[in-house]
This record gives structure tokens, sequence and C-alpha cells, in this order.
């Protein structure tokens, strides 16, 4: 190291002993760091952080093990891969964040703000504190299954892009806000389920029970698919249509209808592609 660049790093170590402040982020400041690139991989653990504004920092792979940050701001922010065993997250606005792969296991995320923050591949265990609407979604994501059962659950502004959702029975569920870019929907039951300002782009909702209780008021439907839906009316479709969502003509749903023992009804569904295939079917 040369005179010059020792003196400026005297002068650092200066300036940051005789900072009032303990926030990272006045630190950060005060060392000319950028919090959105300077602090990947680095070594946090058993910090206090509480109360500061981290708006969009960058913390991939790094170790932030049993470090405090309850009321913090950390909207927007990267947490790819880093280790979270233990962190306090109590009322930390988590907005929008990425915590791909991180691991949260023995953390406390008592009323974090969690809304439309990726959960894929995060690990948790039975000393995670998190929210029932919260663990409800990890599920989904990390457990790849079908035939969920949703009934009128509360699922707003989760981001569940690119899971798989078939056949799942989401009747009369909030998924306003939701974050459903390339969701597989097939076959899910759609009645009645608040979609307003979802983003459904280029989710496939070939034959999803939809009806016009399905509310896809302000919805980003572009590149969404859909087919002769069970209970879509004429309207919903052309106004789906309109705004950028695919129709299949190829394909067609069929309900079978079969009275069994004067009371009981079993439907069955089936995808054909030609008017040929429909009417031996209905044969």
């Amino acid at each position: 190291m040369n005179r010059e660049s020792f003196e400026e790093l005297q002068s650092l170590i200066q300036r940051v002993k005789e900072a009032k402040t303990s926030k990272l982020s006045d630190l950060a400041c005060i060392a000319g760091l950028d919090i959105t690139k300077d602090y990947i991989g680095v070594d946090l653990s058993g910090e206090n952080l509480d109360d500061d504004n981290l708006l969009d920092i960058n913390l991939t792979r790094a170790n932030l093990r049993n470090v405090n940050f309850t009321n913090t701001t950390l909207e927007n922010s990267i947490f790819r891969d880093a280790d979270l065993q233990g962190a306090i997250l109590k009322n930390a606005n988590l907005q929008s964040s990425d915590l791909i792969g991180a691991d949260l296991r023995d953390a406390d995320l008592t009323d974090a703000d969690l809304r439309l923050v990726k959960l894929s591949d995060v690990k948790i265990n039975e000393r995670t504190k998190l929210a029932k609407k919260w663990h409800l979604v990890w599920e989904i994501i990390n457990k790849n299954k079908d035939n969920w059962q949703l009934l009128k659950e509360d699922l707003s502004f989760a981001y569940l892009g690119y899971v798989s959702l078939n056949r799942a029975n989401l009747r009369g569920a909030n998924l306003e806000g939701v974050i459903l870019v390339g969701t597989r929907l097939e076959s899910a039951d759609l009645r009645n389920v608040n979609l307003k300002d979802a983003d459904l782009t280029s989710a496939n909702l070939i034959q999803a029970s939809i009806d016009d209780t399905t509310n896809f008021n302000d919805a980003n439907v572009k590149d969404m698919r859909f087919g002769t839906n069970f209970g879509m009316s004429k309207a919903l479709k052309d106004d789906l249509i309109r705004r950028g969502a695919i129709f299949d003509k190829n394909v067609v749903q069929l309900t079978f209808i079969e009275q069994q023992n004067g009371s009981k009804t079993q439907h069955r569904e089936a995808s054909v592609e030609s008017k040929k295939e429909m009417e031996a079917l209905e044969e």
C-alpha cells in the first residue's frame, strides 16, 4: 500500500470512529460503500441492525446468523443463499425481496412484511416463527404437488410465479395482487376468486372453472392461456382476449353429469381437440 492509499484508509477509519451512529446505512455512506453491491458475502453475524433503512441492500451469500433486523426496512433487497439462522426479523419490511435459497431456520419473522417475497428453496424448521399465511405460501412454493385445498384462503400479495396449482380448489380465495406469472392453474376451481391486480402473465388456466364471480379487475392477463372453461360467459371471454389473454380454441372442456342413486352427481372432464372427438365422447 502506497502512502496516499494508507492516508486515505486512516482518514476513513477516523471518520468511522467519530461517527455518532451505529446504523449500517450511515456507516456505509461515510465509508463510500454501495449497499447494492459491496456487502455481497460479508460476515455480519450477531450485529444489531434494527430500525435502519437498508432498502435495496444486496446480502447474497452473507453470514447473517443471529443478526437483529427488528423494524428494519429491507424492501427490494437480495438475500440469495444467505445464512439467516437465528436472525430476528420482527416487523421488518421485506416486501419484494429475494430470499431464494436463504436459510431461515430458527429465525423470527413475527409480523414481518413478506408481500411479493420470493421464497423458493428457503430453509425453515419448526422453530422458524412465520405467520400461518406465509407458512402456507412457503409450502405451496416448495412442495411440488397438485390438488391443493385452498378454499377461501388469503394468499393476497404472495409471490407464486411458476408454481403448480393444477386442480387446486381455490374457490372463494383472495388472490389480490398475487404474482402468478407462468403459474399452472389447469383445472383449478377459480370461482368467486379475487384476482384483482394479480399478474397472470403466461399463466395456464386451461380447463379452470371460471365464471362471472371470478374477479379479473385490473389483473395483467397478457398471454394467459385458457380454453372453453366451465362456466365462463362470452362477455368475460371476449374481455380477457381484448386484454391480451390467449384463447386456445383447440381445447374444449366437457362436463358429463350422471345421476347415481337419484342424488349423487359425478362430474367428469375431458379435453378434446376437434368437434369430431367431442361428438364421439358425447355418444
